[in-house]
């Protein structure tokens, strides 16, 4: 059994070998030992902790989505945008938009925005 946890709600997965061959793990998953997933079954985390790892993982995410502003951004001020750039521009800051409306005390039950594509 392969063990893997949510990075944004610590959810726990586990997947036999014929499930990893068929492509079941989800994409962003993180690898745990069986150790590691015991740890985390005899000691889940408190609410406080929870919502320090939502803190985190949103202030990451806020951080990319950032990131990807600025270098359209900057191509807006230079001119050297085309419609295509403008459409990702403008979904990306609907994506910031949404992660910074994210509630976290709500964590671990948090639904996180899509990123654009």
């Amino acid at each position: 059994m392969h063990y893997f946890k949510a990075p944004e709600n610590e959810n726990i997965f586990a997947y036999d070998d014929k499930q990893i061959a068929e492509g079941w793990v989800l994409d962003g998953l993180i690898p745990l030992s069986e150790k590691e997933v015991n740890a985390y079954l005899e000691n889940p985390l408190t609410k406080t902790q929870h919502i320090e790892i939502a803190e985190i993982h949103k202030q990451s995410l806020i951080d990319e989505a950032k990131t990807e502003i600025s270098v359209y951004q900057t191509k807006l001020l230079l001119g050297r945008i085309n419609e295509e750039e403008k459409q990702q521009l403008n979904q990306w800051v609907d994506y910031l938009e949404a992660l910074a409306s994210i509630d976290v005390s709500l964590a671990p039950e948090i639904t996180y925005p899509n990123k654009p594509n």
